[in-house]
């Protein structure tokens, strides 16, 4: 179960670049290690298109896609819902509540990282990285500070992150859902545990 999420990767990356040509193949505890190389071996050599085979006693096992005819339902989703995401605030899941906010309404309670730590008034309003980068260097040597690119480029980085968390908030609210942040990683089962207990 581990190594099931490794397929899928394969499988996503298959799909963003054809031209790299990756596969998964699911070896089974049932062969030596000699028996397993002989098999990737033939596999790779004269193996089928298919991105993901699983390995068995007998022989290989492909994947079939199919077409399902798929009924409309109902969402059992509604206005009075509460989903907790984590890593719901920023990236493509961002995208997926926000669509799910649009069909459901709902509140909303995403985790994440990012701290939210107010943006200050020097960077406020400006887009343009570099621009971003001059703007902390000098804010950091009026403070007397002594900083490093790297140290810049963090900041740069959580700043820009925050900003996203925020704008996500402020989407998920403009369709008419009730959305919060809470700064906690999901590593962090005490915290976790705090902010389903608030939720």
């Amino acid at each position: 179960a581990w190594t099931a999420g490794l397929a899928g990767l394969t499988k996503t990356a298959a799909l963003e670049w054809p031209e790299a040509g990756g596969k998964a193949r699911d070896v089974g505890a049932f062969d030596d290690a000699e028996s397993v190389a002989a098999r990737i071996a033939k596999e790779l050599l004269r193996g089928g298109p298919e991105v993901e085979v699983g390995f068995t006693p007998g022989g290989r096992l492909t994947l079939a896609p199919g077409v399902e005819d798929v009924q409309a339902g109902t969402s059992p989703l509604g206005s009075d819902s509460v989903i907790v995401a984590s890593g719901g605030a920023r990236g493509v899941t961002a995208a997926c509540l926000i669509a799910l906010a649009e069909a459901s309404g709902g509140r909303f309670v995403l985790l994440g990282r990012t701290p939210l730590a107010e943006e200050s008034p020097t960077t406020t309003g400006l887009d343009d990285t570099r621009k971003i980068q001059r703007a902390l260097l000098d804010e950091a040597r009026a403070a007397g500070e002594a900083v490093t690119p790297k140290a810049i480029d963090q900041k740069v980085r959580r700043l820009l992150a925050a900003r996203e968390v925020r704008s996500t908030l402020a989407r998920l609210q403009a369709v008419g859902a009730q959305a919060r942040y809470a700064a906690s990683a999901v590593t962090d089962a005490d915290s976790v545990r705090g902010v389903l207990a608030d939720v």
